[in-house]
């Protein structure tokens, strides 16, 4: 296994937009999403496009071997901005519970050193624990956790620091 994060250049988005809708059918169990007539799922049209407009956003995808495994997209969160923030993370499910997501994790953290925050849909128990195994493993225990709303979907919120 070698996993590497990959930015994503302006032509692999297309590439993220339908390994998007993968990863919205996955949440959309938690989320209660509705599929659109068309058979997709919709989004903020508004998501995507700052990952590759905005110097603070980072698109990557998740590499296993040269296949690609799923995506992370990174940015500072709008209102904290010395805060980085995992915006979405999505592996996919063959390279699910194979440590992929773990390294992956890893990966950005050693990009994007400094203050964290991952939200998890609260009803999203397997993602919760993932979130928290990986948090706890890479802060050593010293992270918070508070509930609230983000948007209309209630979230756990964890929030650590990372160092170079």
């Amino acid at each position: 296994m070698s996993i590497e994060l990959k930015k994503i250049a302006s032509i692999g988005r297309p590439v993220l937009e339908r390994l998007f809708q993968y990863y919205l059918h996955d949440i959309s169990e938690y989320s209660g999403w509705a599929l659109e007539k068309d058979g997709s799922f919709s989004y903020p049209i508004d998501l995507l496009p700052p990952y590759w407009e905005k110097q603070d956003h980072y698109p990557y995808f998740i590499v296993n071997d040269g296949e690609i495994a799923g995506f992370s997209l990174i940015r500072r969160v709008p209102e904290l901005s010395q805060v980085w923030e995992m915006g979405q993370f999505f592996v996919l499910r063959k390279f699910r519970g194979k440590d992929h997501g773990r390294s992956a994790f890893e990966k950005a953290l050693y990009l994007h050193s400094g203050q964290w925050q991952v939200r998890v849909l609260i009803e999203n128990i397997p993602a919760y624990h993932f979130w928290k195994a990986r948090i706890d493993d890479v802060s050593k225990g010293d992270f918070s956790e508070v509930k609230r709303k983000y948007h209309s979907h209630n979230m756990t919120y964890f929030t650590f620091k990372t160092s170079p």
